[in-house]
């Protein structure tokens, strides 16, 4: 056999390892949807594709936080509804009240409805969200509102995290982790809610006279239940006090929707971020399927026009050889 034939005979043998390497890469890349089977085809876009996912698994996490604060808000804002409503129904009844012609009978009846108004108060105000009390801040693990007997007066009052309602007793908001350098605070505590202080005239109609007053909201309702019980009309002082409660709620109400909206936009802008995310990863990972397929048909049909081809030639040369 001729040298020239030996050396373009061992030149298909590379070209048929080549092609067998290549049917591997193919495989591979349809079986896993890579691109690359080894880091080492294209080092540079492996380290980008590296760097991307980290910065996106981290990413997700902040939206993952978003999401949760998201949830507790979005409970607590239609949490506010419901007090809101009840506090509403509260003033009608004050108000209703004042007619001058309820009698003990149905300042009873008053008194017995601002008593269940009470109990579904406490109860909204001890709601969970996945085991956690939504009012109570960072302060979790029990249920933040209470109704107690006050060991020395003997009168029932309400317990915030087991102590008095009163601006005295306050806790921290939880806090959500927006990126690496952004926090925010979110929902609302429950002392925020029902401790405020509101302007109240504590003269008469035609000489008023206007004093910064704390307001306990829950600690009011058992005062007026205990007035309408005794057949007492609560006074102008008090439709007063639950107006500014009302209002007050309105505000608690704005508050959470403001911050909800924050939220929204955040989890709203991470989806495009996260859109932009798998597009480069795609690009930079994952193989074109289509084209890998036609290219794998190719190189198996060029694959077995060499094993031919190199099947030929030995047969040539066994001939010449006889000759």
């Amino acid at each position: 056999m001729a040298i020239s034939s030996l050396s373009y005979q061992n030149s298909m043998m590379n070209y048929l390892g080549q092609q067998q390497a290549d049917i591997y890469k193919y495989n591979m890349q349809i079986t896993t949807g890579k691109k690359y089977v080894y880091r080492s085809e294209d080092p540079i876009n492996a380290m980008r594709a590296d760097t991307i996912a980290k910065e996106y698994e981290l990413q997700k996490q902040y939206n993952d936080n978003i999401e949760s604060a998201y949830n507790v808000e979005q409970l607590t804002n239609s949490t506010l509804d419901i007090m809101s409503d009840n506090f509403q129904r509260a003033y009608e009844l004050i108000v209703q009240s004042q007619s001058g012609t309820q009698d003990d009978s149905s300042l009873e009846t008053m008194s017995k409805e601002i008593d269940a108004l009470l109990d579904s108060l406490i109860d909204l105000g001890n709601t969970t969200f996945n085991g956690v009390e939504i009012f109570a801040g960072a302060e979790t693990g029990t249920a933040p509102f209470a109704i107690e007997v006050d060991p020395i007066s003997g009168q029932e009052v309400v317990k915030f995290l087991g102590e008095d309602m009163d601006s005295t007793n306050t806790v921290e908001n939880r806090e959500v982790q927006l990126s690496e350098n952004s926090k925010m605070k979110y929902g609302i505590t429950g002392d925020e809610l029902f401790v405020f202080t509101a302007q109240i005239n504590t003269g008469t109609t035609e000489a008023p006279v206007y004093v910064d007053t704390e307001i306990s909201s829950l600690d009011f309702l058992i005062e007026l239940r205990d007035k309408l019980a005794a057949g007492t009309v609560p006074t102008t002082q008090d439709v007063e006090k639950l107006q500014a409660i009302t209002i007050h709620m309105s505000d608690m109400k704005v508050q959470s929707s403001a911050t909800l909206d924050v939220l929204k936009s955040r989890k709203e802008n991470f989806s495009t971020i996260e859109i932009a995310y798998n597009d480069t990863l795609s690009f930079l990972q994952e193989a074109d399927q289509a084209k890998v397929t036609t290219e794998l048909a190719e190189v198996k049909s060029s694959y077995e026009a060499t094993l031919l081809l190199i099947s030929q030639m030995k047969q040539m040369s066994i001939i010449n050889y006889m000759n």
